[in-house]
């Protein structure tokens, strides 16, 4: 089954990325390619670390990667990461338009990186997720929930327009 926000993107942002940007090949239609889950959070406390790693498996249903440390702390865990991918990019961002972020109290908004292809946005409340809540005692003092969000673009203004066009309710 395709997720609704696929088909959204298939019939509703290309066409209009298209009428507003006059691409010359359909190649430079701004496309999602991954989208980076991570927390970081800089203590050598194990139970804290383990409370990342189960959240964010929780949360978008994938095995996470551990992040370490670099000479700081002798190569401690610090945090986890997760990449997602066609499918499952599509269903996370679904779930994150219309479940999450109206219920997000202490949203940090979008932003763009130093590339002109990365859109970020951080969650401070990772219990907006409904996964998590009937384990709020173990995820009571979770960090932030850090999200990247990779297209194939060239300037900073296809982005904005992909953007707007993703994140109907929240731009």
């Amino acid at each position: 089954m395709t997720p609704f926000l696929r088909i959204h993107y298939d019939n509703v942002v290309q066409k209009d990325l298209v009428l507003t940007t006059h691409p010359r090949v359909y190649m430079e239609i701004v496309k999602p390619t991954k989208l980076l889950l991570f927390t970081r959070k800089i203590s050598t406390d194990d139970y804290s670390v383990l409370a990342s790693v189960l959240a964010l498996e929780c949360v978008s249903q994938q095995k996470p990667w551990l992040l370490r440390s670099g000479t700081l702390i002798s190569r401690k865990v610090i945090g986890c990461k997760i990449t997602l991918r066609n499918k499952n990019l599509y269903k996370f961002l679904f779930n994150l338009n219309f479940r999450v972020l109206p219920r997000t109290k202490q949203f940090e908004g979008f932003r763009f990186l130093g590339c002109s292809d990365i859109f970020a946005f951080s969650l401070r409340d990772m219990l907006s997720f409904e996964e998590l809540v009937p384990f709020i005692k173990f995820f009571g003092d979770l960090g932030y929930l850090h999200c990247q969000l990779h297209c194939y673009t060239k300037n900073n203004n296809d982005m904005l327009l992909f953007g707007r066009s993703i994140f109907l309710c929240m731009l």
